[in-house]
């Protein structure tokens, strides 16, 4: 059987889920007949590259400087064209996008590629078109204007599209509440990671853990994640627990950091907070943490929470993106305890509460019983639910449903 060609597109490989995810899909859909070229473009300034990702795997990597996260029209024009040109030399079967610029262009050259491919005298396939939204920008983000602008340019967009993937239910709702598509054009595919490495983490220990407890947030330094919440809940939840003694562990780094630092020890915390920059030897870091936190204010589903319950920590989150799908049946808000929610495999918050976010971690400390049954389930979840095996699977099957016009 002849491989079936994959032009995938990214802006960038940087530090974070999509880039994980892309290479990951590329490499394990070579097993099920697939050539894929992954497209890449540019860092921003301060950004950590994820580029070695691409190394010893069976796929192509090729690179496009000109594509940029910001707009820059000029730098736009040359990547459309430069999209462009690698597609007629490619002529792929399918041709899926991530991340908003990336989707933006490439989707808008396919559509040229796809007139220009039947004026050709010898066509090549028409291919399909998949876009992948990891997490949406589409409102309260941007002003007014600017944020009708992007919503306008997606929806038609979208009408090119062949299918809509998005990584989780509550997405692919957002999506369908402000008409980007229909439920007939959107699938959820969870994001598939190389577990293996953090399942091999021991589990939090029955017996109380000795001091100092731990904390730990991994994530850019920007301003979406919301480190300030993280620091506040922090503060918060040291005075809830005097004189307990815990650490609290910045995995990470960015533009952000030196402020960060500066209001650690304005919040009366810096001896509390460890600044450890990017890491590669995560598994590690999550075994020395009792749980695992999120103070984002948008996000698609977070790749350091699946990280963390594979590893077998529960987790204290904002209500962002997928966040409710990792944590399992919600019940009620605790009577007492701010706004938060407990899940089977850890806490939700809401956006920006840090009084709340500093509360349910200082419960979850306090009782260890707990927080080892939380981690425990939570691993058991993410094993079968996040694996990368069965996002090739999932993968497999929508580009089979969209050859049968499924």
């Amino acid at each position: 059987m002849d491989s079936i060609r994959v032009l995938r597109i990214i802006a960038r490989l940087n530090v974070g889920g999509p880039a994980i995810h892309t290479t990951l899909l590329c490499d394990e859909m070579a097993s099920l007949g697939y050539e894929s070229v992954l497209v890449v473009g540019s860092l921003d300034a301060g950004e950590a590259d994820m580029s070695d990702l691409g190394a010893g795997r069976r796929f192509r990597l090729e690179r496009i400087p000109e594509l940029v996260r910001p707009i820059s029209p000029w730098k736009d024009l040359k990547a459309f064209f430069r999209i462009l040109a690698l597609f007629l030399r490619e002529r792929p079967h399918i041709v899926h996008t991530h991340t908003a610029k990336a989707g933006a262009l490439g989707r808008a050259a396919t559509v040229v590629y796809r007139l220009l491919n039947r004026l050709r005298p010898h066509p090549g396939p028409r291919p399909l078109l998949v876009h992948t939204f990891h997490g949406h920008v589409l409102e309260g983000y941007f002003g007014r204007v600017r944020g009708a602008f992007f919503l306008s340019i997606e929806r038609i967009l979208a009408l090119f599209t062949d299918r809509l993937l998005v990584v989780s239910p509550e997405i692919g709702a957002d999506l369908q509440r402000l008409g980007v598509g229909p439920a007939a054009k959107i699938r959820v595919v969870p994001l598939g990671l190389d577990l293996a490495p953090y399942l091999k983490c021991e589990p939090l220990s029955q017996a109380l853990a000795q001091e100092p407890l731990r904390v730990g947030l991994v994530g850019r330094m920007v301003p979406i994640k919301q480190h300030e919440v993280f620091l506040r809940a922090a503060a918060h939840c040291l005075k809830c627990l005097t004189p307990m003694t815990i650490e609290f562990t910045l995995v990470g780094d960015g533009l952000l950091r030196q402020e960060l630092e500066t209001l650690a020890f304005e919040l009366g915390i810096g001896q509390s907070v460890r600044w450890l920059g990017w890491r590669r030897d995560l598994p590690e870091i999550y075994a020395t943490l009792d749980i695992v936190a999120l103070s984002s204010d948008n996000e698609g589903t977070p790749v350091s929470l699946i990280e963390a319950l594979a590893s077998a920590r529960p987790v204290v989150s904002t209500d962002v993106g997928g966040v409710r799908s990792l944590l399992g049946e919600l019940g009620a808000v605790s009577p007492g305890a701010g706004h938060w929610a407990e899940g089977a495999h850890g806490f939700l918050v809401g956006k920006g509460d840090w009084k709340a976010l500093g509360e349910a971690l200082a419960y979850l400390l306090q009782d260890r019983g707990k927080a080892r049954s939380m981690g425990l389930q939570g691993r058991e979840y993410v094993r079968h639910a996040y694996s990368k095996e069965r996002l090739a699977r999932d993968m497999h099957t929508s580009y089979q449903e969209l050859k049968r016009g499924v």
